[in-house]
């Protein structure tokens, strides 16, 4: 008889060789609640198609370095022929801008009496700009509130916290109410506008994140007094926002239309606040002047060549001789092209090595100070090209002989080293300490040569004796090794893997390196 069902990994090794359960059986930490690292200090999905991580660069004189090893599966079929420097250059893309100061959410109420004073005695654009990065500072204190609940391991602690933050968070946003937008009303029109959206956006933001934080809760079954809480305080902002007529309001019976434009409305107003962090950043080719040069070289050295032995045969005298002579030109040109081409590979080699592929320029807006600059390098290696640390961790990735045997990667390296001007970052506004790259990578392509994202296949189950019948997901691991720190320091490895399908990125698991 067959039954349909879940079929079970088989864990059991044909070599008797024990697995790495860190490595290679290790599930998302913090199952079965989905999206936790949304906000975690790693590698996230962004969307189908994109991951992301946020590195973040302090404002030193000390420089960052970033470098990741990306171990793809054989099957994608990508390599340094099929993924040229051009392709892997447009799908690694970077986004920097300052990094909002810190805030503690229990200290908005302080701070708010601080951006009430400064907003009264600074001139217009000034106040607009205060705002906007008092928005920025709110927004990232709800969220790391909100993740810092939804990372508790029992019921019971984040039904504790969840019912403290929606009081700290509602007290955080009265204070705004009560003494920012009457503070913004006495100032310029401009400002008043700019305080109201400001509301509108953090209104927002708190009403998702408890949203949030009531799905975790209802997920784990809990029947606390904090859940209701937690609704309420979600129900108070949208009432808020429905009485003074801040944006589109949804209802129940909302249309499509209605929460397309909900979505869009929402999206600006970040847009909006966030545009006071901003940087504008630009990449370069950083090897064209030495591939000019070391090109030119080689055709020198093959023009060289070719004259020198049509020299050293000398002037034809008669016709015999001119064909001879013709002859030996044409043999000569032959081996001066393939002299070229041979020394342009060797010089395009060493310049592969030595000479990083884009050279990073970051501005505070188009054509203002530079902020930082940094130089990037991204290639195709071999194994035995790899550091011995991270050609170990490879080996405990392929632990199973047969692993072993087929090589079933190809393995992509991307490095980038960072450095800021201080100086000049401060100089924008002393609270600035440090710029926020967000870097993003399209798997697009990767997917081209998938399989299809789920198959019906009949298993037998060992234990019972029958038949099982079931859906088997394809999908793929990729593994990432990566590290941020101090350019020449050590610093400590961290690990992603991540899984995907035809249909784009599946999740993001975080192990321990």
């Amino acid at each position: 008889m067959i039954r349909s069902g879940s079929s079970r990994a088989w864990t059991g090794s044909r070599t008797g060789r024990p697995r790495l359960p860190s490595l290679l059986d290790a599930q998302p930490w913090r199952a079965p609640l989905p999206n936790l690292t949304e906000l975690s200090p790693g590698w996230r999905r962004h969307d189908r198609t994109h991951l992301e991580i946020n590195l973040e660069h302090p404002a030193t004189s000390a420089g960052q370095t970033w470098e990741a090893w990306i171990f793809l599966p054989q099957s994608f079929r990508l390599d340094g022929d099929t993924y040229s420097k051009r392709q892997i250059g447009s799908d690694i893309q970077s986004h920097v801008r300052l990094s909002a100061p810190e805030l503690a959410l229990d200290d908005v109420p302080r701070e708010t009496d601080a951006v009430a004073r400064t907003i009264g005695e600074a001139d217009p654009a000034d106040a607009i700009d205060e705002l906007k990065l008092f928005a920025c500072r709110v927004r990232e204190a709800i969220a790391r509130a909100t993740l810092d609940v939804r990372m508790l391991d029992t019921n019971e602690a984040i039904e504790a916290r969840a019912e403290v933050l929606a009081d700290v968070a509602e007290s955080a946003m009265i204070s705004i109410r009560r003494t920012l937008i009457p503070a913004a009303d006495l100032a310029d029109p401009s400002v008043a506008e700019t305080a109201a959206w400001v509301d509108e956006h953090l209104s927002n933001v708190l009403e998702v994140a408890m949203v949030k934080i009531v799905r975790d809760l209802s997920r784990r079954k809990s029947t606390a007094p904090a859940l209701d809480r937690v609704k309420q305080a979600a129900v108070t902002e949208a009432r808020h926002r429905a009485q003074t007529g801040a944006g589109p309001s949804v209802s129940s019976d909302s249309s499509t239309f209605d929460l397309e434009q909900v979505e869009r409305h929402q999206h600006a107003l970040k847009r909006l606040t966030s545009s006071v962090l901003w940087l504008d950043s630009k990449a370069g080719d950083a090897r064209r002047n030495a591939e000019h040069a070391l090109h030119s070289i080689a055709a020198g050295i093959a023009m060289t060549f070719a004259v020198t032995a049509a020299l050293l045969y000398g002037t034809p005298n008669d016709a015999a001789d001119v064909w001879v002579w013709g002859g030996l030109v044409v043999l000569a040109y032959m081996g001066k092209d393939r002299i070229k081409a041979t020394l342009q590979n060797r010089f395009n080699s060493f310049i592969d090595r030595r000479y990083p592929n884009r050279k990073w320029t970051v501005h505070r807006g188009a054509g203002g100070e530079q902020v930082a600059v940094a130089e990037e390098k991204y290639r195709f290696i071999e194994p035995d090209e790899l550091p011995p640390e991270v050609a170990q961790f490879r080996r405990d990735l392929q632990s199973d002989s047969l692993g072993e045997i087929l090589e079933l990667d190809s393995i992509l390296y991307h490095r980038k080293a960072t450095t800021v001007d201080a100086e000049l970052v401060r100089s924008i506004d002393p609270r600035f300490d440090s710029l926020t790259e967000i870097l993003r990578l399209d798997v697009a392509r990767w997917l081209t040569h998938t399989d299809d994202p789920s198959r019906s296949v009949t298993l037998a189950d060992p234990e019972s004796g029958e038949l099982v019948k079931s859906s088997l997901p394809r999908a793929y691991d990729v593994t990432i090794l990566h590290r941020l720190g101090p350019t020449g320091a050590t610093t400590p490895w961290s690990t992603a893997r991540v899984v995907l399908s035809r249909k784009g990125i599946r999740r993001v698991d975080h192990l321990d390196a």
